[in-house]
């Protein structure tokens, strides 16, 4: 019993966390602020993968951690955890079935037929532990792939994923842009440094998932905003040096933090697809070509 309880206030102290994270980030956007916006994207392109809360409760235990982990996934790694090392706490989801009989009136059911069974699914959390790199110790990790100062390989995987997913991608004329999408389609400006071309080219890559594959109601300046900061947590994550992050992020608040918070985890969930397939690409060139990448 008092276990269960624990699990609750354990619950209700992490909801507490996210709570009080997404409260603090709307009041610095809404005084026009987005210096704690800028930090969080970065949470973001560290964790990718961990939901928008899981970010939020990384960054208000561990604001300096970059690469965390289970006890098994760091012992899988040939890693232990330091002695006295207090862990994270993130929320993981419990899927349960329960089964009901759902019981048929006898004038309706036939003889020997059996009353049919439906299946719900309850979805339900719990708290799990997760340590940072810095709070481990053991064998090197290998390097993840990033520019290094040259923008020039990511760019080209970034085109190469941007193809993959069926969209034709052209450098030529664009006008005043420095790059625009149709349906199906981005022209790049040509004569550009690679970093600004592959901030650019996730930029309107994130419209051709956001905007261009689904109706939306959004301002063209939202939508120009979630893209530019698709493309930030993009390009933070490979090391991809491009100019400082928009002040513009203060409108992503609009005075309501559901919103925002919804926002952000489709923010995330865009910039998570263009990293992770990225990624596997990386992986794949590696494995290839052993001496390509380091």
């Amino acid at each position: 019993m008092k276990s269960n309880q624990n699990t609750k206030d354990r619950i209700q102290q992490s909801r507490k966390i996210i709570q009080e994270t997404i409260a603090k980030l709307g009041e610095q956007l809404e005084k026009g602020y987005s210096i704690e916006m800028t930090r969080y994207l970065k949470t973001m392109a560290l964790f990718h993968t961990y939901s928008t809360s899981n970010q939020f409760l990384i960054l208000a235990q561990r604001p300096e951690a970059t690469q965390v982990a289970g006890f098994q996934t760091w012992k899988r790694l040939h890693r232990s955890i330091k002695r006295g090392e207090k862990a994270i706490r993130i929320l993981a989801p419990i899927c349960t079935k329960k089964k009901t009989v759902s019981i048929q009136p006898k004038e309706t059911k036939q003889e020997d037929s059996k009353d049919p069974v439906e299946e719900d699914t309850i979805y339900s959390f719990r708290t799990v532990c997760v340590f940072d790199l810095a709070q481990t110790h053991g064998s090197k990790l290998p390097e993840p792939f990033r520019a290094h100062g040259e923008a020039r390989q990511c760019l080209s995987m970034l085109e190469q994923t941007v193809r993959n997913n069926g969209i034709q991608l052209d450098y030529g004329y664009t006008g005043r842009a420095y790059g625009y999408s149709k349906k199906g389609s981005i022209t790049i400006k040509m004569g550009m440094e690679s970093a600004e071309t592959f901030a650019v080219l996730a930029h309107e890559f994130a419209h051709e998932i956001l905007h261009q594959r689904q109706t939306t109601n959004d301002s063209r300046s939202l939508r120009e905003l979630e893209a530019e900061a698709v493309a930030c947590v993009v390009c933070e994550r490979f090391g991809v040096q491009t100019i400082q992050a928009s002040s513009d992020y203060i409108r992503l608040w609009e005075g309501d933090k559901t919103k925002l918070l919804n926002r952000l985890e489709k923010i995330r969930r865009c910039a998570s697809t263009i990293i992770t397939q990225i990624e596997s690409l990386a992986k794949e060139e590696k494995r290839s070509h052993p001496m390509a990448i380091d």
